[in-house]
C-alpha cells in the first residue's frame, strides 16, 4: 500500500508569522511534522505551501515540494481548495514518473540479459567478440544512467515537471473568461471562490457554466479537426483519443465540483456574516 502524508503550510500566518519554520527544539516546527509522517509509516511526504522559504526547508527534511497558486493561499481560501490542487499534482506527477521508472525497469532487463548471454557465451567466443559484447554492455549502462539523469537528475524532467504542475488549469480559464468579458462587454468579472466578497448576486450574472461550455466546446472543436485531418483509420490512435477525452471529461467534471463545493462554502460565511451583521444592526438598535 502506498501511503501519501499532505501538509498544508500557508506561509501568510497572521496570528504567528513563519510559525511553520520557528526554531523548536533545535529544528524548524515543520520538520517535526515530517518525521512523524515518515516514521508513521508515509511512503512519501509532499508540503503544499505559497512559501518558497518553508518548501525549501521542508525539502532539506525530506518532504516533496508543492508551490500553491495564490489564488488559494489566501486568508479566505478553504482547506478543501489546497487539498484538492495538491491531490491533482501529486496524481499528474506519479502518473509521469510511473511511465519513466517503468522505462529504466525494461532497460535494465535488457542489460541483464546482456550480461547473461555473455556470461553463458563467453567460452565459445573468441576475445574479440568478447570485448565487443562488454563494449555494447557498457554503451547501454551509460545510455540508461544518462536517461535516469535525465528524468530525475538535477534539473531533470521530474523537476520541470513540478514546476509545469505548479501552473494551475486557472491560465486556461482565465483565457476563455477574457474572451467571454470581450464578447459580452463585461467590464469586470469577480472570482466568488476567490478573495473578493461578494455579498449578493443575480444568478443571471453567473458565468461559471458559460465558461466550462467553452472550454469543452474548444476541446470538441479540437477533436473535430483531429479526425478531419487524418488520411486513414487508426485503431491505437483512436483508443488514445478516447482515453484522452475521457480524462479530459474527467478533468473538467472535476473542476465543476471543486467550484461548487468552493461556492457553497463561501455562500456559508456569506451568510453567516450577515447574520452577525444583523444580530449587530438589532443590539443598535434596541439601544
Amino acid at each position: 500500500m502506498n501511503v501519501v502524508a499532505i501538509i498544508l503550510a500557508r506561509g501568510g500566518s497572521k496570528g504567528v508569522p513563519k510559525k511553520n519554520i520557528i526554531d523548536f527544539c533545535g529544528k524548524p516546527l515543520i520538520a517535526w511534522t515530517i518525521d512523524n509522517c515518515l516514521k508513521g509509516g508515509a511512503n512519501s511526504v509532499w508540503v503544499s505551501s505559497d512559501s518558497d522559504e518553508i518548501l525549501e526547508i521542508s525539502a532539506e527534511y525530506g518532504a516533496n515540494k508543492i508551490k500553491r497558486p495564490d489564488d488559494i493561499a489566501g486568508d479566505f481560501a478553504t482547506s478543501e481548495s489546497a487539498w484538492l490542487h495538491a491531490i491533482n499534482h501529486i496524481e499528474q506527477l506519479e502518473e509521469k514518473i510511473g511511465e519513466w521508472k517503468k522505462e529504466i525497469d525494461l532497460k535494465s532487463k535488457f542489460i541483464e540479459n546482456l550480461k547473461d548471454s555473455l556470461e553463458i557465451e563467453r567460452p565459445l567466443l573468441t576475445k574479440e567478440i568478447v570485448d565487443d559484447r562488454k563494449s555494447e554492455i557498457e554503451f547501454e549502462v551509460k545510455q540508461m544512467n544518462d536517461y535516469k539523469e535525465k528524468r530525475f537528475g538535477v534539473n531533470g524532467d521530474w523537476v520541470v515537471q513540478e514546476l509545469l504542475l505548479i501552473k494551475p488549469i486557472q491560465d486556461q480559464v482565465l483565457n476563455v473568461v477574457q474572451s467571454i468579458a470581450k464578447q459580452k462587454k463585461f467590464d469586470k468579472i469577480f472570482d466568488q471562490s476567490a478573495d473578493a466578497i461578494v455579498l449578493y448576486s443575480e444568478k443571471k450574472y453567473d458565468i461559471s457554466d458559460l465558461v466550462l461550455k467553452s472550454i469543452l466546446r474548444s476541446e470538441k472543436l479540437e477533436k473535430l479537426n483531429l479526425e478531419f485531418s487524418k488520411e486513414s483509420f487508426n485503431p491505437e490512435l483512436e483508443e488514445k483519443k478516447k482515453e484522452i477525452e475521457e480524462k479530459k471529461l474527467k478533468k473538467a467534471e472535476e473542476i465543476k465540483t471543486r467550484r461548487e463545493l468552493l461556492l457553497k462554502q463561501k455562500e456559508e460565511k456569506r451568510k453567516a456574516y450577515q447574520k452577525k451583521r444583523d444580530s449587530l444592526l438589532e443590539l443598535r438598535k434596541r439601544k
